[in-house]
């Protein structure tokens, strides 16, 4: 439903990657900015912007760096993984769009295709919701797999408080929602040479407190680890090989991208155990 911002791609009921989507031809992820809205908070950069499927999505510019790529990528392997994420898509902003945002041109920013996630007003980061470690959280099943992927990325901004989004679904009773993939790969400056430098860190990636808190024990994760060791070549590579060709990722990169992905794919269970000082309550649900 398009309401609640959790699991739902736009125009996508069945929840299918936009990968798998595009190569079967369909286009339908693709929207049309057609006015600002406002800047939004943080040092992206990002704008609100109104599309022409008559929703707005918070849209992060193609600039000198990967930002774009690690949020297309993260989306995509978090809807593979069917976490809680918000939707997202591609958005061609037109030249003359782009002329209007003062600080574009010093940023070598153009008209072209750009990254967008769909924009929830119901979904409050911890910034803006006093929520404390003994909130009830709805999907809160769903954490060890965010956890997970964060691991698996190399995600390293999970406990920033603007990067975890909560939808009040009853009075003190929320779910959890992901967004922001911009720190993947330990950041946006990310290269072949950063890739293949890190892979082998077991060090775990940041964790909110309040995530931290609602996990209780191994058990949790065992959903989550079997959905990473289901997670085929063949997807990896599909979600890399749509990544958009106006973002110069090239084929070396997109190749160490899938290594370091099926190589981060069999250590993240040894990371999770080798860190379980980290969750407060890792030992009150183990038998």
């Amino acid at each position: 439903m398009a309401g609640d911002g959790v699991l739902n791609l736009n125009e996508n009921p069945a929840g299918e990657p936009i990968s798998q989507l595009q190569s079967q031809g369909n286009l339908r992820m693709k929207v049309e900015a057609r006015k600002i809205v406002k800047k939004m908070k943080g040092g992206s950069g990002s704008y609100l912007m109104e599309c022409d499927d008559d929703r707005s999505y918070v849209v992060k510019f193609k600039d000198g760096s990967k930002n774009v790529v690690s949020e297309f990528i993260g989306g995509e392997l978090a809807n593979a993984l069917q976490l809680p994420a918000q939707s997202h898509a591609i958005v061609e902003v037109g030249q003359e769009l782009i002329e209007t945002i003062p600080d574009h041109k010093q940023r070598g920013i153009t008209g072209t295709v750009h990254h967008g996630t769909l924009f929830n007003e119901n979904a409050l980061d911890l910034d803006s919701r006093n929520l404390t470690t003994s909130a009830t959280i709805l999907n809160a099943g769903n954490i060890p797999g965010v956890v997970t992927f964060d691991n698996l990325t190399q995600n390293n901004d999970r406990n920033n408080a603007g990067n975890n989004l909560f939808v009040e679904v009853a009075p003190g009773t929320y779910s959890y929602v992901m967004c922001d993939y911009n720190c993947m790969f330990n950041g946006s400056g990310w290269s072949t040479a950063t890739l293949t430098a890190s892979v082998s860190n077991i060090n775990l990636m940041p964790v909110h407190p309040i995530l931290a808190t609602a996990i209780a024990g191994l058990a949790p994760f065992d959903l989550a680890f079997d959905r990473i060791t289901k997670l085929s070549t063949s997807t990896i590579h599909s979600i890399i090989e749509t990544i958009p060709s106006t973002w110069s990722v090239t084929r070396d990169e997109q190749d160490t991208l899938v290594g370091f992905l099926e190589s981060r794919k069999k250590l993240v269970p040894q990371i999770i155990l080798a860190n379980k000082s980290a969750f407060p309550k890792w030992g009150s649900n183990v038998v």
